[in-house]
């Protein structure tokens, strides 16, 4: 299902005091119940957030190719230029893996990092990467709820704005426009999740 763009909700995340141990009885309020948790899949996946800047270094990727069979070609027929020129084509295509690559392998690592929770209230979402951080996201007759056919499935929850740069924003880049999804991602419980979070909606209507 497509995201309702619509709705954006600059100020629907809630950061709260991250827990100490793994209990999540330790940040529920009075009366609040625990209705599900758990965490995303830890695999590697080709994410579609990240499929533009793979592009650009398969691209480099590309190029970083043909210059380094030009350059081996050169040192083949001791032409000065080919050992630079072959240098050259070796940080070029390092440089256009990690492109093509990396910001699907931090995803990775940033999702085996993090922790999901469902209440009757709210969804809280944990983070344990370079420190732990906890946000809370209440779950409201105006929150934007939708299932992505992701593999495994991913829930979404809240579409926020990035936080940018003024100059970012006068010049309308796309970094400054695009909003931020922000849900379950990569649950095989996604379905589920998606119908609780729209039971707690229709109790609150």
């Amino acid at each position: 299902m497509t995201a309702p763009e619509a709705f954006l909700q600059p100020s629907a995340a809630r950061p709260l005091p991250p827990r100490m141990g793994d209990d999540w009885a330790e940040v529920l309020a009075p009366g609040e119940r625990l209705l599900w948790q758990g965490r995303p899949d830890g695999g590697f996946h080709i994410r579609f957030r990240h499929l533009g800047v793979s592009a650009v270094g398969l691209i480099v990727v590309a190029l970083a190719l043909a210059l380094g069979w030009q350059g081996a070609a050169g040192l083949r027929a001791g032409a000065p230029l080919g050992g630079p020129v072959a240098a050259t084509a070796a940080g070029a295509l390092a440089f256009g893996l990690a492109l093509a690559l990396g910001p699907h392998i931090a995803d990775m690592i940033r999702r085996r990092h993090m922790a999901y929770a469902l209440t009757d209230r709210r969804a809280l979402i944990e983070t344990r990467l370079a420190g732990r951080a906890l946000v809370a996201y209440p779950i409201t007759t105006q929150s934007p709820l939708w299932l992505a056919a992701t593999r495994p499935p991913s829930a979404y929850f809240a579409i926020l704005r990035r936080r940018v740069r003024p100059l970012e924003r006068m010049r309308r880049t796309v970094r400054a426009v695009t909003p931020v999804h922000v849900g379950f991602e990569l649950v095989p419980e996604a379905a589920r999740l998606h119908a609780m979070m729209r039971d707690i909606q229709e109790a609150q209507a």
